[in-house]
C-alpha cells in the first residue's frame, strides 16, 4: 500500500496529524525522485485529478498530487497559510506540465483543480477578489476543455462546478446579476447531463444545488418558489429510492 493511500485512510478516519505526517513523507520521497528525474517511478499511484485522461508518467506530477494532499490536510486543520503555500506550488508544477504538453486535457484539468483549491482557501480567508480571480481562470480552462470535447460528460460537469464557484464568488462580491448568469449556465449544463443519464444520482444532486443557489439569489418569494419546488421534487425522488445522500466512502 502506498504512503498516500495510508494517508487517505488516516485522513478519512479523522487522524489529520497522522495523515499529514504520511503525506509529507510521501512528498519528500517524490521530490527526491523528481530531482533525480527518475522516470521509473510509477504513475499508478496518482489520484484522479486528471480525470479519465491518463496523465504523463512523470515524477513531477507525483509531487503535484502529494502537495495537493498536504494542502487538503492543512486546510482541514485550519492552517490556511500552509494550505495556500502547498496549493500554489502544486499550481506552479501543473502550469509547467501543461505548458510542456498543451494538448493534454488531463494536465490542463490539473491546472484548473489547483486554481479551484487556491480560490477556496482565499475565499475562506476573506480574499474575495483573489478567490474570484482564481475561479475565473479555472473556468476559462474548463470552458476550453468542454468546447474541445463537447460529448465528454466529465468536462461538462467540471464546467458546471466551475460556474458554481464563479457564481459564489460574484455573489460574495455583490454582483447578483453575474452570479445569476453563472448559476443559470451551470443549471442548463446539469439539465442536459441529467437528461442523458437520468439514473445518475450525483447529477440529480447537482441540479438540487443549482436550483437552491438560484432561489437564494431571487429577490422575491414568487421568484424563488419555482426553484425551491424543483429542488424539493428532485430530492423527494432521490429519497424514495434511498439515494438522497451520497454513498459513504468505504
Amino acid at each position: 500500500m502506498s504512503l498516500n493511500k495510508i494517508g487517505d485512510i488516516r485522513f478519512a478516519g479523522g487522524d489529520r496529524a497522522g495523515a499529514l505526517k504520511v503525506y509529507e513523507e510521501s512528498l519528500e520521497i517524490r521530490r527526491r525522485l523528481a530531482a533525480g528525474d527518475d522516470h521509473g517511478a510509477s504513475g499508478s499511484e496518482l489520484d484522479d485529478s486528471a480525470g479519465d485522461v491518463p496523465a504523463r508518467d512523470v515524477p513531477e506530477r507525483d509531487v503535484l498530487v502529494s502537495l495537493s494532499k498536504v494542502g487538503d490536510v492543512r486546510l482541514a486543520g485550519g492552517d490556511r497559510a500552509g494550505a495556500l503555500k502547498a496549493y500554489e506550488e502544486s499550481l506552479e508544477i501543473a502550469r509547467w506540465l501543461a505548458a510542456g504538453d498543451p494538448g493534454h486535457a488531463g494536465l490542463a484539468r490539473d491546472v484548473s483543480v489547483a486554481l479551484d483549491r487556491i480560490g477556496d482557501v482565499r475565499a475562506a480567508g476573506g480574499d474575495r477578489d483573489g478567490a474570484l480571480k482564481a475561479y475565473e481562470e479555472s473556468l476559462a480552462v474548463r470552458r476550453r476543455l468542454a468546447a474541445g470535447d463537447p460529448g465528454n460528460a466529465r468536462w461538462a460537469r467540471d464546467l458546471s462546478v466551475s460556474l458554481d464557484r464563479v457564481g459564489d464568488g460574484r455573489s460574495a462580491a455583490g454582483d447578483r446579476a453575474g452570479a445569476r448568469a453563472a448559476y443559470t449556465q451551470s443549471l442548463e449544463i446539469r439539465k442536459r447531463l441529467a437528461a442523458d443519464d437520468p439514473g445518475n444520482a450525483d447529477l440529480a444532486r447537482d441540479r438540487i444545488v443549482s436550483n437552491v443557489k438560484l432561489a437564494h439569489l431571487a429577490t422575491t418569494a414568487s421568484m424563488a418558489l419555482p426553484y425551491y419546488a424543483t429542488a424539493l421534487a428532485i430530492a423527494e425522488d432521490l429519497a424514495r429510492s434511498g439515494r438522497l445522500a451520497p454513498p459513504t466512502p468505504g
